[in-house]
């Protein structure tokens, strides 16, 4: 599984790819292409775990059933599918830039494992809609509002607007932070590295119901901020790899 940078769901900071006039994606009926969703979590079951060291704490904190949205910082493009094996065995959908789907191969590709393209050159309501009707299905959505890969620095502002998803009905808001997938990708961009990467979800996040949709919004964005920050402060590593 593979992602592009600069995810999110409001208007992305500038990520130096122009998007693309069309893009080589379609909404899946399962949210996922169930052969290529097997496949994959066959693949991440035999790596993530072994050749990568992945760790993942608080994974009772999430839903068996419902719509599910996992907020989270982001640290490389690698992210979504260390996050995709600590969330199984509920597939995993993901928000990506609309650049990565340019080209046919790499975008069907994503598409297939849970991807959706997010335009990055204006207000993308078309993504804003389907996430909310993935959730809205029961189904588990992933965002990292920050916007783009922080690749190591410290956490970002979350961007305007990501909250909104949360005001989906019956969704559950996880947050989740991760740390190490910077220490994975070796030369030419490709995970030859062995980690180690550390993930934790915390306790869901309540969801306001009384004030105008914004306040709302923009409450449950800065409380799951809040929530990322310490569960990042909870399995940060050094440089060297260890706690």
């Amino acid at each position: 599984m593979a992602t592009g940078a600069h995810t999110g769901t409001g208007r992305s900071r500038d990520s130096g790819a122009r998007d693309p006039t069309t893009l080589h994606w379609h909404a899946h009926r399962d949210g996922v292409w169930p052969p290529a969703w097997r496949f994959g979590s066959a693949v991440l079951r035999a790596t993530v775990p072994t050749v990568y060291r992945t760790r993942v704490a608080g994974r009772a904190n999430l839903p068996e059933s419902g719509g599910l949205l996992v907020v989270a910082n982001h640290v490389h493009d690698i992210d979504p599918p260390f996050l995709a094996w600590a969330v199984r065995p509920r597939p995993l959908q993901y928000v990506a830039a609309a650049h990565n789907f340019s080209g046919p191969l790499l975008g069907h590709l994503i598409g297939a494992l849970g991807a959706f393209p997010l335009r990055t050159d204006r207000p993308d309501i078309a993504s804003i809609r389907h996430a909310q009707r993935q959730l809205e299905l029961g189904r588990t959505v992933l965002i990292f509002p920050e916007g783009r890969p922080s690749y190591g620095a410290p956490i970002g502002p979350f961007l305007a607007g990501a909250g909104l998803l949360a005001l989906a009905r019956g969704v559950r808001v996880v947050p989740a932070a991760i740390t190490g997938t910077d220490h994975v990708v070796g030369r030419l961009r490709l995970p030859i590295r062995r980690g180690p990467v550390r993930i934790a979800f915390g306790a869901s996040v309540p969801v306001p119901t009384t004030g105008t949709r914004r306040a709302r919004a923009t409450a449950v964005l800065e409380d799951a901020r809040a929530a990322v920050l310490r569960l990042h402060a909870s399995i940060r590593l050094d440089g060297t790899g260890a706690r």
